[in-house]
């Protein structure tokens, strides 16, 4: 599967940050592509990442695979 990430906004929110932005793709087994939007939410402490969450539209991922 040809795969890439596209952030499009940063949004600081001290010890949050989040990133918006799209997936999109081919998955080789059905030929469909696909575009997704994503959200990631990172928590931050002393400068470093203790947490991630991630949040996409897997409706669009599901249905190239199917």
């Amino acid at each position: 599967m040809g795969y890439s990430v596209v952030p499009e906004d940063f949004i600081d929110g001290g010890d949050k940050i989040v990133t918006t932005g799209t997936y999109s793709g081919k998955y080789k087994a059905t030929g469909k592509s696909f575009t997704a939007a994503f959200a990631h939410i990172w928590t931050l402490k002393n400068g470093k990442a203790v947490a991630f969450h991630q949040h996409t539209d897997t409706a669009k991922v599901n249905e190239a695979i199917s």
